[in-house]
């Protein structure tokens, strides 16, 4: 069998003039700058006293989709405030729905409005 080695040896060749002095010449680089001391900052670590657990204020209407009723039902009395059935199972008649659903509840509030409005 015949060995194909293509690897050539350069080992006995001297570089050429214009390599040799670039090799002698070893690169400049420019100074480091000189670095400023910094003073380490120095990290507290506070612990927040203990508190009694946040009271976050309880949800009272709550939009709910059911397969036969859309509306919004009112935690409070444990009741649906305002519901509605779609004539069918179709998009534009549950699109519908929830529109009328809507309409109710913006009259809803645009009554308490009144209301307060007198009042005051």
């Amino acid at each position: 069998m015949v060995e194909n080695d293509f690897t050539e040896d350069f080992e006995d060749d001297p570089l050429p003039e214009e390599f040799q002095e670039e090799a002698k010449a070893p690169p400049r680089r420019p100074a480091p700058a000189p670095q400023r001391a910094r003073p380490a900052p120095q990290r507290q670590q506070v612990q927040a006293p203990a508190s009694e657990p946040v009271q976050t204020q309880q949800v009272r209407f709550v939009p709910f989709e059911l397969p036969s009723r859309i509306g919004i039902f009112d935690n409070s009395t444990g009741k649906p405030l305002m519901e509605e059935s779609p004539r069918d199972r179709s998009e534009l008649s549950l699109i519908t729905a929830k529109l009328d659903v809507l309409f109710g509840a913006v009259t809803e509030i645009m009554n308490k409005i009144t209301e307060l409005e007198k009042n005051i």
